[in-house]
């Protein structure tokens, strides 16, 4: 699985990579019929050297219980931080982009500020 770019925010999306990526997960030995002689099919590779020191790195199909895995670790996953502060500046600031009146850009750097100042203040009080 490469997840360079994340996972799908989508259920059915994150679901059908799962299935996608899963397929074909061995490669076969001359004598097929023995467990033993299947082989993970690798996805990918890199190698380089550092500092002398030759590294490599391959990723594999993953197989159903890697991937059973992946499921439940992304149900265990939460919010890093929730701050109802924090989330009330970037709701107003964020109000104003959806309404056009600013662009993108000035709304993160207003939320960056707005929320940096108040993070500021919290940890100076505690």
């Amino acid at each position: 699985m490469a997840f360079a770019e994340g996972f799908p925010a989508k259920k059915d999306k994150l679901e059908a990579l799962f299935e996608e990526s899963m397929k074909d997960p061995y490669l076969t030995n001359p004598t097929p019929e023995k467990k033993e002689n299947l082989v993970r099919r690798p996805v990918s590779g890199t190698a380089s050297v550092r500092d002398g020191v030759w590294y490599e790195k391959s990723s594999y199909v993953p197989i159903p219980e890697e991937v059973e895995e992946i499921r439940r670790l992304i149900s265990l996953a939460r919010p890093a931080w929730q701050d109802a502060v924090a989330m009330s500046i970037i709701k107003e600031e964020a109000a104003s982009y959806f309404h056009g009146q600013k662009t993108l850009d000035e709304v993160v750097g207003l939320i960056d500020n707005r929320v940096g100042l108040y993070m500021d203040e919290m940890s100076s009080e505690g």
